[in-house]
């Protein structure tokens, strides 16, 4: 389906040292950005998700051109809400995947464009079979198949999801499947193609009671050849993972140093051939801080993006760092709106330049694009003030209510998944409580309140089921 009816009259540019900030989208949807890829020439294409009040979500897939303007060409999807979550090129096509959600169930979704926008296939995986599925992450492993991670729904006879690996044709096809993990919450998050055509998969897994983050190698038949786990006294959370310039892999992800804490960037540097650890890095403020994906920088630096309220006063911001490569953060910068922003991908692009993808928001939310020149000098600035918004109890069970504390009566109330979905939305002259669904996910959710006098405040809450 190629998008011809709109018009994009949201469109911002914003020149500062570094960056070229570009902030687009319908005025009354609600769009955001999730992966980016760079194809020959330049181009620059990316998935993501569009939705209407009152109305379904569908995929959108986005183009920059040289020298231009990015806009929204192409929207498809199922009568269900449709999230894409990556993407990749191969072969002259993008390939998208993500997920798909009807009453009864989740499915995941892998869909095939052409690169102006146009939908050619879309497949949706476990219709009516009584799971839960989910793509998260794709990588073409270079012989006409694709690696995708995931999740599916407990198959090991435990709770929550398991790890899913799948390698399936251009058609979506699955090829071979693996389900992975514990008897608790299993979560692959990322997925990268090694030179034999295996592949490395991580994400996070909850074990006696925290969650740890793992990391798996696979032959190119599918077969495990090893795995390591990562596993401390802290709750720790995996979002991305990549190669650094010599070889090593860096995952990348959350932290909760404390009950109660908010998060720290979270940084896991191993070897490639055994995932044996080299060092493992927490940084970060008072506030809270999550590193969704990184690519290797100039030199030996590590360039990665995410989300942070430590290092500028106000909200969530979608922030941009850089690590030696000791780990140590020596330069970050924030952007955004007045809302939740989240920068979720990060490319290092054929000029030189790096872009950076997510979303801000004011009231609602667009799809937001950063190019800049990469950093080489250091910046660290201080850190905010505390945040106005307190939330307790924090970890949360689904079903519990949760109380607000903030610093001026209380009026509209969102909570919302770190993949964009809103989960509950309330408004009312003064809210103090909210009641979390007892089909809530044990996840991180971000809380964003608004206030009397129409101030944004925002908190992170980490949500867990009870076991037996």
């Amino acid at each position: 389906m190629k998008l011809t009816s709109l018009t994009f009259a949201c469109i911002f540019l914003i020149q500062i040292i570094y960056a070229q900030s570009f902030r687009y989208g319908e005025q009354q949807e609600d769009e955001r950005n999730r992966a980016i890829v760079e194809i020959p020439g330049g181009t620059l294409l990316m998935a993501g998700f569009s939705s209407t009040p009152n109305q379904n979500t569908d995929l959108i897939i986005s183009r920059k051109l040289v020298n231009s303007q990015p806009e929204i060409m192409g929207m498809a999807g199922t009568p269900d809400p449709d999230f894409a979550y990556d993407l990749c090129y191969y072969n002259g096509f993008i390939y998208m995947v993500g997920e798909s959600q009807s009453l009864n169930e989740t499915d995941a979704l892998f869909t095939q464009w052409d690169t102006l926008g146009n939908l050619i296939h879309i497949q949706r995986i476990g219709v009516a079979d009584g799971n839960g599925q989910m793509f998260k992450s794709i990588a073409p492993d270079g012989l006409g198949h694709f690696w995708i991670s995931g999740y599916h729904s407990d198959t090991l006879g435990g709770n929550g999801n398991d790890f899913w690996l799948v390698k399936t044709d251009t058609a979506g096809n699955i090829l071979h499947q693996t389900i992975f993990g514990s008897r608790e919450n299993d979560y692959a998050q990322s997925v990268l193609t090694a030179s034999d055509a295996g592949c490395w998969v991580s994400g996070d897994s909850k074990e006696n009671g925290n969650y740890d983050v793992h990391l798996y190698r696979f032959s190119p038949q599918g077969n495990l050849l090893w795995y390591q786990s990562y596993g401390d006294a802290f709750d720790d959370g995996a979002q991305g993972l990549c190669l650094l310039q010599n070889g090593d892999l860096l995952i990348t992800g959350e932290s909760v140093p404390a009950l109660n804490a908010p998060f720290d960037f979270l940084f896991i540097r191993v070897d490639s051939v055994q995932g044996n650890p080299i060092w493992v890095r927490r940084a970060g403020g008072s506030q809270g801080d999550a590193a969704f994906e990184a690519i290797p920088g100039l030199g030996t630096d590590i360039l990665f993006c995410g989300y942070s309220n430590s290092y500028a006063t106000g909200p969530i911001q979608v922030v941009f760092g850089k690590l030696d490569s000791y780990g140590n953060l020596n330069y970050i910068e924030n952007h955004g709106g007045t809302g939740i922003n989240i920068g979720y991908d990060i490319l290092s692009m054929q000029n030189g330049q790096v872009a950076i993808v997510g979303f801000v928001t004011d009231t609602l939310s667009d799809c937001f694009l950063m190019l800049l020149q990469p950093p080489t000098g250091t910046s660290v600035t201080s850190e905010a003030t505390p945040s106005a918004l307190q939330v307790y109890p924090n970890p949360a069970s689904p079903g519990e209510s949760i109380h607000l504390i903030s610093a001026e009566p209380i009026q509209q109330a969102q909570l919302i998944a770190l993949d964009g979905k809103v989960m509950i939305s309330i408004c009312e002259p003064m809210i103090s409580a909210i009641q979390l669904p007892p089909t809530l996910h044990s996840a991180i959710y971000l809380l964003s309140v608004t206030g009397k006098s129409g101030k944004i405040y925002s908190s992170m809450i980490y949500v867990h089921k009870h076991l037996e």
